[in-house]
């Protein structure tokens, strides 16, 4: 078992964040009024409340786009592809101890406890720079593995 390290599955998620960012963006834009808030910050840069909108909205893009990165992770971690398509991009994928496909169960618990691994400075991402088995809080408490393919 090839296990995947720190640095490729950080550029996995940077490649998820970014594709659905993308998606999120255009559908806000589109539907959601974002390219009106857009235009009067650009036309009003020093009035406040158009300030206070423009964060606002970009906040609610971020927010958005990390729900949808957590449900999309859910199902795809313990589909037959093994990973969200930013980790299919590089080739790696999340595996149990055994090297076969995880349950949607330990999916749910693995990608739940992200929150965690990232809400104390994220140290339970560091610790997949430092680990043994290079797994993150997350990994290890859902019993996961992520390998290079």
């Amino acid at each position: 078992m090839h296990l995947a390290g720190a640095g490729r599955r950080f550029l996995a998620f940077l490649v998820d964040m970014f594709l659905i960012g993308i998606i999120v963006f255009a559908i806000c834009f589109r539907f959601f009024g974002l390219d009106v808030v857009f235009k009067e910050y650009q036309e009003n840069r020093s009035n406040v409340d158009c300030h206070m909108r423009f964060e606002l909205s970009k906040q609610m893009v971020n927010l958005v786009s990390y729900v949808i990165w957590l449900v999309l992770s859910c199902f795809m971690d313990c589909s037959k592809y093994q990973g969200t398509p930013g980790k299919r991009m590089l080739n790696i994928r999340v595996v149990t101890g055994h090297s076969e496909r995880i349950s949607f169960g330990q999916s749910i618990i693995r990608n739940f406890f992200k929150l965690f691994s990232t809400a104390f400075f994220g140290l339970g991402l560091l610790s997949i720079s430092f680990s043994k088995d290079q797994q993150g809080w997350h990994d290890m408490i859902s019993k996961c593995f992520v390998i290079r393919d």
